[in-house]
């Protein structure tokens, strides 16, 4: 009965969390809603980059087959 009578106290003794300490916690589904949305634009951004990239290196391969054409 003592060891039962011990995890008691000692649980008794240590203080309950505050609000405030709960601010990490995902309970509320706004982080969720934040975090999609900085993914969604992540890949929007990644595909505005590649889509960049590849009209450049298209129209980098057109300037070099007219040139060759002309010469």
């Amino acid at each position: 009965m003592r060891l039962n009578m011990e995890r008691t106290t000692r649980f008794a003794d240590t203080p309950a969390p505050s609000p405030a300490a709960s601010n990490g916690r995902w309970d509320s589904p706004i982080p969720y809603i934040f975090s999609g949305v900085a993914l969604m634009l992540a890949v929007i951004v990644a595909a505005l980059i590649f889509l960049a990239c590849s009209y450049v290196q298209m129209l980098e391969d057109d300037d070099s087959a007219s040139s060759s054409f002309e010469k």
